[in-house]
């Protein structure tokens, strides 16, 4: 499902223009770089939390070549599924 989906599919249970919801999902998305970014952590309850978490610096092979490189330490967004999220998938 791409955002276009998702507008599509949120206007026709809401009753308000693609348009519309297409600029409030531009401006959630933009909110929740921007707490990401900042180092903070967004919890949606009954769906997940969305966080930054360090990744340590390691070694790893280039599976072309088998030749060892260095990958760095960085920072990456994880997303973690709440319970009610998880059961409802498996269930449906």
């Amino acid at each position: 499902m791409t955002k276009a989906d998702l507008a599509n599919r949120v206007a026709e249970g809401t009753g308000l223009t693609r348009i519309e919801v297409a600029a409030v999902l531009d401006g959630l998305l933009e909110a929740m770089s921007d707490e990401l970014v900042s180092g903070g952590h967004i919890e949606i309850r009954g769906f997940g939390t969305f966080k930054v978490v360090d990744r340590a610096a390691r070694e790893a092979l280039n599976p072309h070549t088998g030749d060892r490189i260095q990958v760095p330490q960085k920072k990456v967004p994880v997303f973690r599924a709440s319970d009610k999220l998880k059961s409802r998938v498996n269930n449906a």
